[in-house]
């Protein structure tokens, strides 16, 4: 069975269309007699609540794995049961040989350690009752070194300090049974990683890479070895791409995504290029292909460096379902985006305080996260909309509430592809969204199934808004048109056909 790696730093449950897009891309590839995994290179102890949480909300596919090169490593070098003695021993709270205070730990679950007078440790605990850390001090009350405890109740991790100036130079990594399987070191001054040192717990060698990117792309080759067949890798993280370049070219068909806008602001042709897309787009012609989502990036891209026949486009695409069994509302607008500033979400909150002069009992729901959403209340409180305008956090049930809505808005200042727009024309609700490179120009038919409006036009994007609030059915006319659309052209079956073509050819070089 053929393998296809899709390579990204990390996953979590609630990223957006990038990891969206690579999930639905590995369910759609092992139901048509794929082997499909993704692999990560963050370090997040977390991980299997993250795959548990994906599966139980029907993101992640029961036969697709995620597979950390931290956890390759330390399931290595596993051989006995789980040590628990350390943690149970420093999650006592009294010490002997300390004295401690206290009297915090109802409220703020730590307590500080001391030996003779001497400041020694601080113990953090979590809500729960979990130890968590430990910070080390010398005797001048300079950090020096934290211990943290895996969930399963075991040190997983020590970081060194360097008391001159509290910043990390060392980073020590151990399994369940208490083996040091990987090490770090950083420069304390400029905090950039010197050496990694990987330890096998069957030898007495020390294998040394200068770099994560040399390690990253050695543990590459070494899972692509292990395939009966070479494998296909996917590049979907841009900042992963110099690592999968560093790979021996005769282990894997190597395959680099674009997800995003690869142009800096104001993000059109001749805007600097983003400094992770770099590497790949001025190597284009080593790569065995380069994978965009729409024609219009294609023709940046090629124009700027050059055609090297390796571009191919195969837009992102999403499952059939049938529209939920849902009545529509005909007062409810809404955002399925991150709380981010390429979203420009103050744009359509903005409009939304002209609709309510026209719609008054039109309400916006945006759904998301992300680092703005205290600065989107902010600004909502500032427009005295707080009745109209709610941010609702993240949804489980996003094709429920798009198939409510009247319509959905997009007003992001650039994108690659837009792939709530998809998500919403198959929940048979229209799309308003601003002209912005690239995606909208791709899926939406002006006037047909949504509306295109001139970025940064408020008022334009605020008529649209009105015009569908007050005539839903032809609201619902377009949401089922652009429902067609996306049946012919996004869904996974007419996407798979594109990438099944391109393994095809580059099985053939």
């Amino acid at each position: 069975m053929k393998k296809v790696f899709m390579v990204v730093h990390l996953i979590d449950v609630n990223k957006g269309g990038m990891t969206t897009a690579m999930l639905n891309r590995s369910k759609m590839l092992v139901d048509n007699g794929f082997a499909s995994d993704l692999v990560t290179f963050d370090y997040n102890p977390k991980y299997p609540n993250i795959i548990k949480e994906l599966r139980e909300i029907g993101k992640l596919d029961e036969k697709v794995n995620i597979l950390n090169v931290n956890e390759y490593y330390r399931d290595l070098n596993t051989s006995g049961e789980t040590d628990t003695s350390y943690y149970d021993q420093m999650s006592q709270i009294e010490q002997e040989g300390y004295h401690i205070q206290d009297d915090e730990f109802k409220t703020k679950n730590y307590i500080r350690y001391f030996s003779n007078g001497v400041y020694k440790m601080y113990k953090k605990w979590t809500k729960t009752g979990f130890l968590s850390h430990i910070d080390h001090f010398n005797d001048t009350r300079q950090r020096v070194r934290r211990e943290e405890f895996h969930q399963n109740k075991y040190l997983h991790r020590e970081v060194g300090y360097d008391p001159k100036n509290n910043k990390m130079n060392m980073e020590r990594y151990y399994t369940p049974d208490g083996f040091c399987y990987l090490m770090r070191w950083y420069d304390s001054e400029t905090e950039k990683q010197q050496q990694v040192f990987l330890f096998n717990k069957d030898t007495n060698k020390a294998q040394m890479y200068k770099n994560n990117k040399e390690y990253h792309a050695d543990w590459l080759n070494r899972i692509c070895k292990e395939e009966e067949e070479r494998p296909f890798v996917i590049c979907d993280g841009p900042g992963s791409s110099s690592k999968v370049r560093a790979m021996k070219a005769d282990v894997a068909k190597r395959i680099y995504m674009v997800h995003i806008n690869h142009f800096e602001k104001p993000y059109t042709y001749g805007s600097k290029v983003k400094t992770d897309h770099i590497d790949f787009l001025e190597n284009i012609h080593e790569l065995d292909a380069l994978v965009v989502l729409t024609h219009d990036q294609k023709k940046d891209i090629e124009r700027q460096f050059g055609s090297h026949n390796n571009i191919v486009i195969i837009p992102n695409s999403l499952p059939y379902s049938e529209v939920p069994e849902v009545t529509k509302d005909e007062r409810k607008v809404s955002m399925f985006v991150r709380y981010h500033r390429q979203k420009a979400i103050d744009e359509a909150i903005h409009a939304f305080a002209r609709v309510i002069k026209k719609v008054p009992d039109a309400r916006l729901e945006i759904y998301g996260h992300g680092s703005e959403k205290d600065n989107l209340i902010e600004l909502i409180n500032q427009l005295n909309l707080t009745e109209h305008v709610f941010i609702k956090g993240y949804s489980k049930n996003v094709k429920k509430e798009m198939a409510e809505s009247i319509v959905t808005l997009m007003t992001s200042e650039y994108e690659a592809f837009g792939l709530s727009i998809i998500e919403s024309f198959i929940n048979g609700t229209p799309v308003v969204s601003y002209d912005c490179n690239y995606g909208p120009r791709d899926v939406i038919q002006d006037g047909q199934d949504g509306f295109i409006v001139k970025q940064k036009d408020q008022k334009a994007l605020a008529a649209h808004i009105i015009k569908l609030l007050k005539n839903p059915q032809q609201a619902n006319e377009m949401g089922q048109k652009g429902r067609e659309n996306v049946l012919d052209e996004f869904t996974n079956q007419a996407v798979l056909d594109k990438w099944l073509n391109l393994f095809k050819e580059l099985d053939k070089k």
